[in-house]
Parts: structure tokens; sequence; C-alpha cells
């Protein structure tokens, strides 16, 4: 299940209270505790999905996490696993019984030529006009995030393969990739079977 919300007119204050019975309190004081306005917002509407999904497929609450090696969640009790990213207004939410990364980034005109060189190898240059950077980048970041790994130094490292909608890095297994491009944001999922 993947759900994309636009969060510019969510009530923080109203949600953040609704959650204190859904998940852990430790989780919750987490919350709380965020200083940024913004990845507040974004931190509880994403937690507003989970528990939305909860209730739905009438798993008990409260939520209680684990976590892999390299601080991603989970959820042992269910076989369930998520993955949450935002950007700007926009928040991704992506669940599945398999490992599963998404990204999300809104369109801008900024000026990527900076990052570009020290993120993309050459072939992936070589297809910035079909491929814009924050597809591209969309396409890396989620399939770290699906592995669980968190940021690698050399981006470069990470392949994609246009043609075979695929990414890899390494020893680490190639997956399969699925972009969706709006007017106004573009994000990327990844599973892991």
């Amino acid at each position: 299940m993947i759900r994309i919300k636009n969060v510019k007119k969510f009530n923080l204050q109203k949600n953040l209270i609704t959650l204190e019975k859904d998940i852990e309190s430790d989780k919750y004081q987490e919350l709380e505790n965020i200083e940024s306005e913004e990845y507040k917002r974004n931190s509880v509407v994403m937690q507003k999905m989970l528990v939305k999904y909860y209730k739905k497929h009438h798993f008990a609450l409260p939520i209680k996490y684990q976590y892999n090696q390299h601080g991603k969640p989970f959820v042992k009790d269910y076989d369930l696993f998520f993955n949450m990213s935002h950007s700007a207004n926009y928040c991704a939410f992506a669940v599945s019984k398999y490992e599963v990364g998404i990204d999300i980034e809104k369109l801008t005109n900024k000026d990527y030529s900076k990052i570009i060189e020290k993120v993309l190898n050459d072939c992936e240059r070589d297809h910035l006009k079909k491929y814009p950077f924050l597809v591209q980048w969309t396409i890396k970041e989620s399939y770290l995030k699906c592995l669980g790994i968190g940021l690698i130094k050399n981006l470069q490292d990470i392949v994609i393969d246009f043609d075979k909608k695929e990414v890899f890095y390494n020893a680490y297994p190639r997956l399969k990739y699925k972009n969706v491009t709006k007017r106004k944001y573009t994000y990327t999922i990844i599973y892991k079977d």
C-alpha cells in the first residue's frame, strides 16, 4: 500500500494528541520533543498513516516498533515493513509484508549541478534529460531505505539500470523500482521480496 498526502492544512496539535493511545509512550514522547514544526508535522502524519493501516487490518494497538541494526523501524508482531518520506508539504507512506523503501521529493527549479557530480555516475548523467536529477535521487534513496543500511559515502556506486528498471549496489541485491512523477512531486518505491 502506498499513500501520498499533502499536509499543508494538517492540524498538528489535534492529531498529535490522538496518537497518544495508539503508539508506544517512548515513541509519543519522541514526537512531542521534535523542535522543527515541519518535521514534527510530517512525523505525526506518517504515524497517523500507520495507525490507520493498523486499524483497517484490525491489528492490536499500540504499535510496537523494533529496529534493524541500522535503526530502520519495523513491526515484528505482524511481519510488517513500512517506510516513510517527506518533502515540503508532501508525505509518502508505504507498507508491505516485504522490506520496502520510499522516497518523495517536491519538484523544484533548483540548480542541482554541484550535487549531480557527487551523486550520479557518467551513465546516469547521460540520462538526465529523460530522468531528471530528483527522479534519480528518489531511486537511489528509496533503494538504500529498502535495504535499511542508511546513506553511503559514495552515491555514484549505486547503479540505476534504466532499461530494466532496477537498481543495485555492490553485493546487495538488484531490486526493481517504480517511479511516479506528478506535476508537483516525484516518488520512487522499491520492495525487497
